[in-house]
């Protein structure tokens, strides 16, 4: 196993076809430093450059910029980055043994790395600063909304806005309900109508805001609209929730009317 070892969780990035480009291009330098290693300090590594893109449920292998690039304008949906340069015995060790450095981005996986390996100080430190620094210009600020207390605050917003439903649709339907303080009988309704289907909601809509705000975002220009539609989605099923209750008590309302 090799000597030195650094390694970084990867987050809160958004990467671009130039970021791209910027990226391929350093691993290439670096496959291009000379590194000695500790039991041959006179024969320097052969070392290799390679490249991973999953898009569209299809994962590719490249070996140039060019080639990750065509891949990339192909993509409907880029899914998975992986950036690697590594030497011959690290290849044939499965890192066991040699120099590597790879840098992983994922769209799906919370899990993404940077980490350098190498029997040289120098090569191992100096790769992973290179790559470390130049991923500080692609910081978002995603990790402001993926916290662990966001999954908390939005269940208490979903309740209040619950809770601000149920008295604006009992206050509207209460003249229909023939019953003594018809507000407080609708808002009880209404509140026990929807917290169980809040309850369901709320993965959904912590899924939508993974989404929205993902760990790492593989931005594609002319792919930046869809947001557009899920929020038009949120929109529709709030105004549903809205119609639902306001029809339950409706109903409910001529029943007890009805009843002698």
């Amino acid at each position: 196993m090799a000597h030195y070892l650094r390694d970084k969780r990867i987050g809160s990035l958004t990467i671009t076809e130039e970021d791209v480009r910027e990226l391929c291009d350093i691993f290439f330098q670096r496959m291009n430093v000379v590194s000695a290693t500790r039991d041959k300090p006179n024969e320097p590594e052969i070392k290799g450059a390679h490249f991973v893109i999953r898009f569209d449920n299809r994962g590719y292998k490249a070996y140039s910029t060019d080639d990750v690039l065509t891949y990339w304008r192909q993509a409907t949906k880029v899914e998975r980055l992986v950036f690697a340069t590594e030497s011959f015995e690290s290849l044939n060790s499965n890192r066991l043994r040699g120099t590597y450095v790879e840098l992983k981005l994922d769209l799906a996986d919370e899990q993404c790395w940077l980490v350098s390996s190498s029997d040289s100080k120098e090569w191992m430190d100096g790769s992973f600063t290179a790559i470390d620094e130049y991923l500080t210009k692609c910081k978002n600020k995603n990790r402001l909304i993926r916290t662990p207390w966001t999954p908390f605050a939005v269940y208490v917003l979903g309740q209040a806005v619950i809770l601000a439903l149920s008295l604006w649709l009992a206050v509207k339907i209460a003249p229909r309900l023939a019953v003594d303080s018809p507000v407080i009988i609708g808002f009880i309704i209404l509140l026990f109508l929807y917290l169980p289907i809040w309850l369901f909601l709320h993965g959904q809509v912590m899924r939508w805001i993974a989404l929205a705000f993902p760990n790492i975002k593989f931005h594609k220009q002319n792919r930046s609209l869809h947001w557009f539609g899920q929020a038009m989605i949120g929109a529709l099923v709030i105004f549903a929730l809205g119609q639902a209750g306001s029809w339950f008590l409706s109903l409910l309302g001529e029943l007890i009317k009805s009843t002698p």
